[in-house]
């Protein structure tokens, strides 16, 4: 039977989505096409290795292309479509299997059991890796910075393409979903603690996230700066404490986010939340 499924239901089956699947060969390919993506760690968010000096630091590097990441989102200029996001699409067990969380001297970085948990897209079959955080928040939604961005991060093993869920968070009332995570923190640079517990996590999105996604092509917002990116922008935020917003930050660099990248004559579309199976 077909049924008309929100958004919220969708986004929200991406954050509590995580199984037990034991590891196997194509998770373990998938963690080396990702080990390929790594740099020589001498970036920063600040003086001589900074944003602006990522091209000089690898050289290698997409970080001076011409599709990159984060951008404004105006929404006024976008383009409404009807490619709906199916409940089909999503393949994820409802309990969340959380291995392990590590201080990588740029962010905290939750990372997410071998497991078979995907989504399908434009063709691919992008499996949910890791998600992480920025404070303030890296993109801009009519030029309004948030306190906190989520982004939940998917990759294709044949494709070598991501898809990212940009979530944003304002100040408000507290987190349960943070709460959980926040037992876990604060983190030393360079420290990883391991988890290995499963949580229930349905009421993540409790805060009504049913407004529009925002889906552009870009790039990693940080280096190699891969311009091989499907971003998702959700217009409406989610709310935290005050409190939970510091114990994340206080683990990050200062203001760990890149500045808004050239928009170009990249086109931002827009997408409202309806999807049929």
């Amino acid at each position: 039977m077909n049924k008309l499924l929100s958004i919220t239901t969708l986004i929200s089956l991406v954050l509590i989505s995580c199984n037990n699947s034991n590891k196997n060969k194509k998770s373990e390919n998938t963690d080396k096409e990702l080990s390929k993506q790594k740099t020589t760690e001498q970036w920063s968010y600040s003086g001589e290795s900074g944003p602006e000096f990522w091209t000089q630091l690898e050289k290698e590097s997409d970080c001076g292309g011409q599709y990159q990441s984060p951008i404004n989102i105006n929404t006024t200029n976008s383009e409404l479509i009807t490619n709906d996001i199916k409940v089909s699409d999503f393949h994820y067990e409802k309990a969340t299997d959380i291995q392990s969380v590590k201080n990588n001297g740029h962010t905290i970085k939750y990372n997410f059991t071998s497991n078979e948990n995907t989504m399908a897209y434009d063709g691919g079959k992008y499996l949910l890796k890791q998600f992480h955080f920025h404070s303030p928040s890296e993109h801009t939604i009519n030029g309004i910075r948030y306190p906190l961005e989520l982004h939940m991060v998917h990759y294709d093993n044949d494709s070598g393409e991501y898809l990212v869920f940009a979530i944003m968070a304002q100040q408000g009332d507290p987190s349960k979903t943070f709460e959980f995570l926040g037992q876990f923190l604060p983190l030393k640079q360079g420290e990883t603690k391991t988890v290995n517990k499963s949580q229930q996590l349905s009421y993540a999105l409790n805060e009504s996230i049913d407004g529009a996604l925002y889906n552009y092509r870009g790039s990693l917002t940080t280096p190699p700066c891969t311009e091989k990116v499907n971003w998702f922008v959700l217009e409406k935020p989610i709310s935290v404490s005050e409190e939970q917003i510091k114990m994340l930050s206080i683990s990050m660099p200062i203001n760990n986010y890149r500045d808004i990248q050239p928009l170009n004559d990249r086109k931002i579309n827009k997408i409202m939340p309806l999807a049929t199976n």
